[in-house]
């Protein structure tokens, strides 16, 4: 097996066990009227940024996030987003280089 072959093992593998039970409903930016379903790992991502030289203030931030396979759908920012009932809207995607992406999502 290659490496490649192995990160997608390893995708297949995080998508099934955490994904949610119910498939994410994609409405891609450049075609709203076209949406896709996908699976994909909601959560809620914490963030500590630390100001300062010195590092003295912190400033700590939590929202959702949508963790998909690029295989499964090529996240952009300003896709929207159906999770549990509410609808997000993506307002940054983080590629991890290795097949897959996190979607930074604020609600609509």
């Amino acid at each position: 097996m290659g490496w490649q072959s192995e990160m997608e093992a390893v995708q297949e593998a995080v998508v099934s066990e955490f994904a949610d039970d119910e498939l994410i409903v994609v409405f891609p930016v450049d075609d709203r009227w076209t949406p896709v379903e996908v699976p994909g790992v909601f959560d809620a991502e914490s963030t500590l940024t630390l100001i300062g030289d010195a590092g003295d203030v912190t400033y700590s931030s939590q929202g959702p996030v949508l963790g998909l396979r690029d295989s499964d759908h090529q996240a952009k920012r300003g896709d929207e987003v159906e999770v549990r009932g509410r609808r997000y809207r993506a307002v940054d995607v983080r590629p991890d280089g290795q097949g897959m992406s996190v979607m930074v999502l604020e609600a609509v």
